[in-house]
């Protein structure tokens, strides 16, 4: 019989980071699939291509002054000619990451609907093989892959609104600093810089929620979008401060774990590009799920406190989770079900709520 880890709970910023490093470590074999295979060749690919056709512009900025008061024409067209060359080289660059970018579209999806489902489903007590796991991920691929597009042009016209309104509030700010007084404008336009730095955390902490919604409510299109930010809004600050607590706990890990690997490779005089490759491949593949599984668990967690999912009973056969009929349930109670080959059944969706009529006494439900 399968075992939920943890007590069906609201889950403050801290015991979704702690639960997190727990899922993660006890998962690790599942969340390699996506993050160390898929991702991986990606993120490789990308790091190798960028290796390869590395453009750099070593430009005196002084030597170049020294020739315009010199009239050094020739020298000045020999420079301006070195520089037009590596804008030409720098051409197959762009192309490359256009090609990245367009084949992070089809992979992206497939990586984080698998996190999000490997976590959720750790989460309700399953016990599928990593075969079967990804599986059950695939089967939800274009659903994923339509919802991955359609986000992306939600967040195209985020940035559009947003660049429109800061640009508009800079303006207003500079006015206030020519009109009264400098110290007010500077101290307004932080304050707006900084809203507009909570805006994009809570905004990605939705985009990223929406995986796990496609894989656990069977949505597409829009709807998971708008299901999630729904959810995350309900509990906006706790949403902003769980991705800043995982995203500077990885950083700082990050950065940690990459200078002693550059200090112990500098000792045995090792080539650069080793540390670069530890730097920016091998490390951030393997710190950047935390972020992915906590955003996960937070959508669990919201659901709990927003819908009481999960709050009545469960119990779990060969074929996955019934719903406990108990008697003061009612003769009219569906029976809700979540198999290995349909995620989306695993409990209660946006329109339905699970009737819980046990007068708040679910001092039973975590044993399930």
């Amino acid at each position: 019989m399968d075992q939920r880890p943890f007590p069906v709970e609201p889950m403050s910023s801290g015991k979704v980071f702690s639960r997190s490093v727990s899922t993660y470590l006890k998962n690790f074999k599942y969340f390699a699939i996506f993050t160390l295979l898929f991702s991986g060749i990606l993120t490789l690919a990308s790091f190798i291509s960028n290796e390869i056709y590395r453009v750099s512009i070593d430009l005196d900025l002084t030597e170049l002054i020294g020739r315009l008061r010199n009239q050094d024409f020739s020298s000045l067209y020999d420079m301006v000619r070195g520089i037009d060359q590596l804008r030409a080289r720098a051409v197959t660059p762009v192309q490359l990451g256009l090609l990245t970018f367009v084949a992070s579209l089809f992979i992206s999806p497939l990586v984080y609907g698998g996190i999000a489902d490997i976590t959720v489903g750790y989460f309700l007590g399953e016990s599928l093989t990593p075969k079967e796991r990804f599986k059950r991920v695939a089967s939800h691929y274009k659903s994923l892959f339509i919802t991955n597009i359609c986000t992306f042009l939600i967040f195209i016209a985020f940035i559009i609104a947003l660049v429109t309104v800061f640009s508009s509030v800079a303006l207003l700010m500079t006015l206030i600093m020519v009109g009264l007084s400098v110290f007010t404008g500077l101290l307004l336009l932080f304050a707006a810089a900084v809203f507009l730095i909570i805006v994009i955390i809570f905004w990605s902490s939705v985009m990223t929620v929406t995986f796990a919604i496609v894989v656990r409510e069977d949505m597409t299109g829009f709807r998971p979008f708008f299901r999630a930010l729904r959810l995350c809004f309900s509990r906006f600050w706790r949403t902003v401060g769980i991705n800043l607590l995982v995203s500077l706990v990885t950083s700082l890990c990050t950065l940690a774990v990459t200078l002693l690997f550059g200090i112990v490779l500098n000792i045995f005089n090792v080539d650069g590009i080793v540390e670069r490759i530890l730097g920016q491949v091998v490390v951030p593949l393997l710190l950047n799920p935390l972020l992915h599984i906590a955003l996960s668990l937070h959508y669990v967690s919201l659901r709990i406190e927003m819908e009481g999912y999960l709050q009545t009973p469960f119990y779990a056969t060969y074929t996955g989770y019934y719903q406990s009929l108990g008697a003061d349930t009612g003769s009219g109670a569906d029976v809700r079900t979540e198999t290995d080959a349909n995620a989306g059944t695993d409990g209660i969706n946006e329109n339905e709520k699970a009737p819980d009529d046990n007068n708040g006494n679910d001092s039973d439900d975590d044993q399930h």
